[in-house]
């Protein structure tokens, strides 16, 4: 039976996997990893049913989203960054893409 060859994967580091690859791979973790959380939290805090609309989950759309809500908010977020916020990221947590955004810079 024949083979088809195996394209070489470039040089391997440590763990067998190619580094760009392996950067790839653990960005994207770290990013759904961050998604996944950031849902959790607004789900739990703005008790939203199963499969929200994620472009709509800000705090002009949600009556359930308070101040007690987003200082709870700012608090994940800073604790997640390791850091406070500065006044402009503190104002601009206003939505789900605002907050994976600060996340994410």
């Amino acid at each position: 039976m024949a083979t088809t060859p195996t394209p070489d994967p470039g040089p391997a580091s440590a763990t067998g996997g190619t580094d760009a690859a392996e950067a790839a791979d653990v960005a994207d973790a770290a990013d759904v990893a961050t998604i996944v959380a950031v849902r959790e939290l607004l789900t739990d805090l703005l008790e939203l049913g199963p499969d929200p609309d994620w472009s709509t989950v800000n705090a002009d759309a949600l009556d359930d989203w308070d101040s007690l809500v987003h200082m709870a908010i700012v608090d994940e977020v800073e604790s997640a960054l390791g850091r406070e916020l500065v006044p402009a990221e503190l104002t601009g947590l206003t939505s789900y893409a605002a907050i994976l955004a600060i996340l994410r810079a």
